[in-house]
């Protein structure tokens, strides 16, 4: 008679033909090593060390084009009342967003169904919405992800996370379709 041996799990006693029957065991394994009917160890993927592509460039569009930064002056229109708007003038960067400019001028760039949902800048969300009243030629380019995002929207309207302006402009913020 010959005993099946596994190779999986090594046996230290094999039980041979006329032998007494023995207890068999697994022969005994080095501390920290999986054993066959061990699950296997999850291991997680290093955190990336320097940020990616997409969060260095961003979803503006085409890149603008090669001109000094410089500050621009952008009027703002905010709805006041029923059929009135506050206007205020702001300073802002050529390199800046006009999402991020707004805020930290302290104006309210979103609804308050946008202030509970909004993605943070990302343009995935599509809450930060303004309308370029005057001086459209002076921005960027719609991105595809801003153009799905604005699809059946007016031409005029863009996603303020994405809006970055090279001349003097005047927006309204939170346009009604």
């Amino acid at each position: 008679m010959t005993a099946f041996v596994s190779p999986a799990l090594p046996l230290s006693r094999v039980a041979s033909a006329g032998a007494p029957p023995q207890t068999l065991t697994p022969r005994s394994r080095p501390a920290g090593r999986a054993t066959p009917f061990s699950r296997p160890r999850r291991v997680r993927a290093p955190a990336p060390v320097a940020p990616t592509a997409i969060y260095q460039t961003g979803y503006g569009g085409p890149p603008l084009p090669d001109a000094p930064v410089r500050t621009v002056t952008v009027t703002v229109m905010e709805k006041n009342g029923k059929d009135s708007f506050k206007t205020t003038e702001v300073e802002v960067s050529t390199d800046q967003d006009m999402r991020s400019a707004l805020q930290a001028a302290g104006i309210d760039v979103y609804t308050l169904r946008g202030k509970l949902t909004n993605c943070g800048g990302g343009a995935s969300c599509g809450t930060c919405k303004v309308d370029v009243v005057e001086g459209g030629g002076l921005c960027n380019g719609v991105s595809g992800r801003e153009d799905r995002k604005l699809d059946g929207q007016p031409e005029s309207w863009r996603l303020a996370c994405q809006l970055k302006v090279l001349g003097d402009v005047t927006i309204r913020t939170k346009p009604q379709a």
